[in-house]
């Protein structure tokens, strides 16, 4: 006759607690995205401000506006902002590449906070489909930021007033 063991049933219980607790450490890592970001070093980007400035340019009939946008990616790798969407009263001024060269793309580096402005966009419809009118001081506007990883971003803000000669300063 064979005698057989098996394992006790202390170790047995043992054994069962540690899966338990390394497949909730598991799971909650999952849940909360700790393992991406430290597997793959994402981006983290957050907006903190969006400031839409609306200036009149004396004598002449091409107003103005400039976005300034407060760009903080606190991930562990860098993002690119390949498009902005300015959008208010159901007109909406795309910029990219193609008509905003100067600034964009734009890449946020890891663990960085940048100021990101898009320079005076006279309102005649040639840099975008914005003229005047179409947008003023007072008026609630959306800005679509579109990153390469993170996807996109919406923040409404309010078009203030600018003082003639000064929007692209501070």
């Amino acid at each position: 006759m064979r005698l057989r063991r098996g394992i006790s049933p202390v170790i047995a219980t043992v054994i069962i607690v540690a899966v338990a607790i390394a497949i909730s450490i598991a799971v909650a890592g999952w849940l909360f995205g700790l393992w991406g970001s430290f597997a793959t070093g994402s981006p983290q980007i957050q907006v903190s401000a969006a400031k839409v400035v609306y200036e009149t340019i004396n004598n002449t009939d091409n107003d103005e506006i400039e976005a300034k946008l407060y760009i903080n990616n606190s991930g562990g790798s860098s993002d690119t902002l390949i498009r902005i969407e300015i959008s208010g009263n159901n007109k909406t001024c795309v910029l990219d590449e193609n008509n905003l060269g100067n600034v964009l793309p734009f890449t946020i580096q890891a663990n960085t906070t940048e100021i990101v402005s898009t320079g005076a966009i006279i309102l005649n419809g040639t840099t975008c489909s914005l003229t005047e009118g179409d947008i003023g001081p007072g008026d609630n506007i959306l800005v679509k930021l579109y990153f390469e990883k993170s996807g996109v971003i919406s923040v409404p803000t309010v078009v203030s007033e600018g003082i003639a000669g000064q929007a692209n300063s501070g």
